[in-house]
């Protein structure tokens, strides 16, 4: 049996607002060391502002029960702009991007 790993990269009810819309509304998702992850999903779907809010990008309104609605290697993702792209540039590297979806490289 594979033993099973801390997250790398975890969403927990996690919500982006933009021009007073909800464009995603209590997203949870969990990634694992080894884990390969295919978003798909037709046009407006809102698969650009999921990657964005996994590469810090956007930033989720805050969680009302006090979880941290983004979580990377178990820490909190409350870094300045430019310390959150040069955490990203060091560990993560995305393969492609195309209107079909977003893979992970390792």
């Amino acid at each position: 049996m594979t033993p099973v790993t801390e997250p790398i990269l975890e969403l927990s009810d996690a919500t982006v607002v933009k021009d007073e819309r909800r464009v995603l509304d209590g997203v949870n998702l969990t990634i694992r060391e080894g884990d390969h992850t295919t978003i798909i999903g037709p046009n407006g779907a809102g698969k650009s502002i999921l990657v964005s809010l996994l590469t810090l990008e956007q930033r989720p309104l805050a969680a009302t029960n006090g979880t941290p609605p983004v979580r990377i290697f178990g820490r909190e993702t409350g870094l300045d702009l430019v310390a959150r792209q040069s955490f990203m540039e060091r560990h993560f590297r995305l393969r492609s991007i195309s209107p079909v979806g977003v893979r992970r490289h390792r």
